[in-house]
């Protein structure tokens, strides 16, 4: 994907995360204010204009329609693919899509590209489009590019990032790396400064690969771009630098045995909940973990199998070595770039399975066989269920040292539905029987 795209069509991803997730956005996220140079040569369309016109037009996005806002504008100045007199651009209602809050009357500098699927401009809060009494950088560049040299420039910066704590996100420039910059007709190198700035000029305009050289204990998500760059004009390139601390190893059983599917979360030793570090990792068919581009620090290990089956139960929690408290945990202590391997999970044998036998009635004693039986580990959302037989009877196995809690659920009409409350009972020692009561009236 091209470097551009990031900023084009920022309210299409709005819209498109809306019918994914059919959750409000309340919020429209840019990837940044770019330079006039850049936003210039990525435009389809860039001109002056008075909006007399607003009106609201459906837009389809898969199965899902919108509402956009249709604006007509009067052309003032036509620099670049805008061509008569008027012309329209669709724009998001505002908010969550990234709608521009154009009004009637007012004079704007309009950046908009066309939208491959109606074929017609679009802009949004994205791009460098304002208000005209807002855009003399941008008019001082347009204007010039008919004596601006030609050839294009490629610049950006590279820097560090790392998390402290409370104190949020701490950046460093990143002096000194070397970056290759590769096009169809010119290929260069250029160099950080002591800012992490580079800056390239006089190239001919067109595709470029970008490709940031890292140190060992470095590492990087954008570590290779692409980029389109037009004559007279710019692209600014972004290097986001992290350490890429490892660690690395087998979950293995009691017995030595591989252990796939097992989930590893790193923890933060001085806090109380489980994951507290963020870092998830799971065990391959061979019971191989590794976790990746780790800042330096202090880390717990978390983990959770299930009984070397298939995890189609619950299963306590523990920290290793076998440890359910995390001030007794072991620690790993990983400096900034430091890959330890072969840091291999021994887990202590797994406990006694156990049984919990139930029967789900009517308030008035009588076996209610469809219903659904839903369990799951106190403070623990990952439910399992249960089926009872004709006289409501169910079981289910469980292991020992947990507090499980339990529902029923019953339909009792296309699709409506009634619940019991839940019954907790601690499985410690031996089989649990437990009574489910779902009343009639609820």
């Amino acid at each position: 994907m091209m470097h551009s795209s990031r900023y084009t069509f920022c309210f299409f991803v709005a819209l498109l995360l809306f019918s994914l997730t059919a959750t409000e956005i309340n919020a429209c996220t840019c990837a940044g204010d770019r330079p006039a140079c850049e936003a210039y040569g990525e435009a389809s369309a860039v001109f002056v204009g008075v909006v007399t016109g607003d009106s609201t037009i459906p837009l389809k996005l898969g199965d899902h329609m919108y509402q956009q806002r249709l604006l007509s504008f009067v052309i003032d100045s036509a620099f670049r693919g805008a061509q008569g007199g008027v012309t329209e651009v669709i724009t998001g209602m505002g908010g969550g899509d990234c709608g521009f809050a154009f009004k009637r009357g007012e004079r704007y500098l309009v950046y908009a590209n066309t939208n491959p699927e109606d074929k017609r401009l679009h802009t949004s809060i994205c791009s460098r489009t304002r208000l005209l009494s807002e855009a003399a950088e941008d008019l001082e560049y347009i204007r010039g590019l008919s004596s601006a040299v030609p050839g294009a420039l490629i610049y950006g910066e590279a820097q560090k990032y790392r998390s402290d704590g409370d104190s949020g996100p701490q950046q460093t420039p990143m002096a000194g790396l070397k970056i290759n910059i590769e096009g169809e007709e010119k290929q260069v190198e250029a160099r950080t400064d002591t800012k992490g700035h580079f800056s390239v000029g006089g190239l001919p305009p067109g595709v470029y690969k970008l490709k940031i050289s890292l140190p060992t204990g470095l590492t990087s998500s954008s570590a290779e771009q692409e980029i389109r760059v037009a004559d007279r004009g710019c692209a600014k390139v972004h290097f986001g630098v992290m350490s890429d601390g490892r660690l690395s190893g087998r979950v293995l059983d009691f017995d030595g045995r591989p252990v796939p599917k097992a989930e590893i979360y790193l923890c933060k030793p001085g806090e109380k909940w489980f994951g507290s570090a963020g870092e998830i990792a799971y065990s391959d068919q061979d019971g191989l973990y590794d976790f990746k581009a780790l800042p330096p620090g202090q880390y717990a290990l978390g983990v959770r199998f299930d009984g070397l089956t298939r995890q189609n139960r619950p299963f306590p929690h523990f920290y290793y070595p076998g440890v359910d408290n995390i001030d007794q945990a072991r620690i790993v202590s990983l400096g900034d770039g430091e890959r330890i391997e072969k840091y291999d999970l021994v887990l202590p044998p797994p406990p006694a399975e156990r049984t919990v036998n139930g029967v789900v009635l009517w308030t008035d004693g009588k076996p209610i066989p469809n219903a659904r039986i839903e369990y799951s580990q106190v403070n623990v959302p990952i439910v399992y269920g249960a089926n009872p037989d004709q006289e409501g009877r169910f079981s289910f196995k469980v292991y020992d040292g947990l507090k499980i809690m339990m529902r029923a659920t019953v339909e009792i009409n296309n699709g409506k539905y009634i619940y019991s409350d839940y019954v907790e009972a601690s499985v410690t020692g031996e089989d649990v029987k437990v009574r489910i009561v779902v009343p009639v009236n609820r």
